[in-house]
């Protein structure tokens, strides 16, 4: 060891700023500290001097000598070292040490930087990395990280290999196209270059895509991309979400829906679905056929139907409407008229159902059927009619009308056939009335006479 001036090195030992120490390597003593080192550590250069490194030093003994003899035998010279100063505190130092010759023998020379914010910096960094790591692996979605200007995939989730059937080592350095078909590379490649243009402030966007699995098989996938700058390196990472379920949900309710207007279309019912979100009414086929109409000749609006309601019925049916609306009834039913295409009136039963609303409450989409039951109302009018007609009849019946042939003598009547019969004989036939018999007082006068001579009346 090439040994230094002793007064050029005693002038930098004890102006410098850096903390700088003097240590025996066996014992471990602190044989010279500099004044930044009584700064840093909150000892006088004094004390320092009764102190050994073990004393600062907050590892064991022998953990500590272990590091003096790595750094006497320049087989490491770097340490991190957590180290406690005269207040109890405790910083984590990173010290370079290296053995000069001082004073005829062999020390450490150590130069000590606090690091404790950085190592905690770094920590922190560490544990936001890991957790990061953690959500980045348990997300459900696929996760694709891959460079702008090459294209290349640098980092997928657990998810993606799961999607792709393929490993992490795979994934990484594929070429963004090959997560599609062949024939899709194209359109892959421009939704790419879309993507990576936007900022890294701007909304996501999101579009339907396939993946080309390692089996060959394609999954329906829902993309969204955000561009992002990450160490100086201009990223994009997308979020592919499976939605096999969802297509084949989706695909069910068509073919359902499908099956429920072919099996309408075949009857005299109409099927009809709001949809209150855009305003518009799908009406069906039969629905049109009904009032007399081609399935062209009705748009689907809902004042398609408002303007065919007959003008008496129009408030009653909206009234009930709005309260199934509202959810005051299960389901909405009502009877009303319809105008057909020649101008006439067509009756018909409505019923319908809310199929979804909104967290609010707010009713989204309302499905129902109209049935044509023109002829029963007929019939049920013509019905009415004949119960009046037959009321009439029978209020009229027992009545006494017309002439009445009585004969001036016996006061009895003569009936439609011919026969003369008494009095009370034919009121009771052609009457309700009951009879009680009394005598008037001029018949008493003449049929009694001598009562009433002896009364004097």
């Amino acid at each position: 060891m090439s040994r230094p001036e002793d007064g050029l090195f005693e002038t930098i030992f004890n102006q410098h700023s850096a903390v700088m120490l003097l240590v025996e390597p066996h014992s471990g003593r602190i044989l010279k500290a500099n004044r930044a080192a009584a700064l840093f550590y909150g000892h006088s250069q004094a004390e320092l001097g009764t102190l050994a490194i073990q004393d600062l030093n907050m590892l064991s003994p022998e953990e500590v000598m272990h590091e003096r003899n790595r750094a006497l035998d320049a087989h490491c010279n770097h340490f991190i070292f957590p180290h406690r100063l005269a207040s109890g505190e405790t910083r984590t130092v990173e010290v370079h040490s290296s053995p000069i010759e001082w004073g005829g023998s062999t020390v450490l020379f150590s130069i000590v930087h606090d690091v404790s914010a950085r190592v905690a910096a770094e920590q922190n960094l560490l544990q936001s990395e890991s957790r990061f790591r953690t959500f980045f692996d348990d997300a459900p979605d696929a996760i694709f990280v891959a460079g702008v200007e090459d294209g290349v995939i640098q980092d997928a989730n657990l998810a993606a290999t799961r999607l792709l059937g393929k490993d992490l080592r795979r994934i990484r350095g594929m070429h963004f196209t090959e997560l599609h078909p062949p024939e899709q590379s194209a359109q892959s490649r421009q939704n790419f270059h879309e993507h990576s243009a936007l900022s890294a402030t701007s909304p996501g966007r999101s579009i339907e895509h396939e993946v080309l699995r390692d089996d060959g098989t394609r999954v329906p996938v829902e993309v969204s991309a955000h561009a992002l700058e990450f160490k100086g390196q201009s990223l994009l990472y997308g979020i592919f979400r499976d939605i096999s379920e969802r297509r084949q949900l989706e695909q069910a309710l068509v073919q359902s829906e499908e099956r429920m207007r072919l099996a309408f279309d075949g009857t005299n019912d109409g099927l009809w679905d709001w949809d209150l979100r855009s305003d518009s009414v799908f009406y069906s086929a039969g629905w049109k056929r009904m009032l007399g109409h081609e399935a062209h000749e009705i748009p689907d609006r809902p004042e398609e139907w408002a303007k065919r309601v007959h003008p008496e019925d129009l408030e009653r049916v909206n009234a009930e409407l709005q309260r199934h609306l509202r959810g005051e009834t299960e389901v909405y039913g009502c009877q009303y008229r319809l105008q057909h295409k020649d101008g006439s009136w067509r009756w018909v039963h409505g019923r319908g159902k809310v199929m979804e609303r909104d967290p609010a409450g707010r009713p989204l989409r309302v499905v129902g059927t109209h049935k044509d039951i023109t002829t029963r109302k007929q019939a049920e009018f013509e019905e009415q009619r004949l119960v009046a007609d037959l009321e009439a009849a029978l209020s009229r019946v027992k009545q006494l009308s017309g002439l009445i042939p009585i004969c001036a003598s016996c006061k009895k009547i003569r009936d439609d056939r011919g026969y003369w019969n008494q009095l009370e004989s034919f009121i009771r036939e052609h009457s309700e009335a009951e009879f009680s018999h009394d005598i008037c007082p001029d018949c008493a006068r003449r049929l009694y006479p001598d009562l009433y001579e002896d009364s004097g009346s």
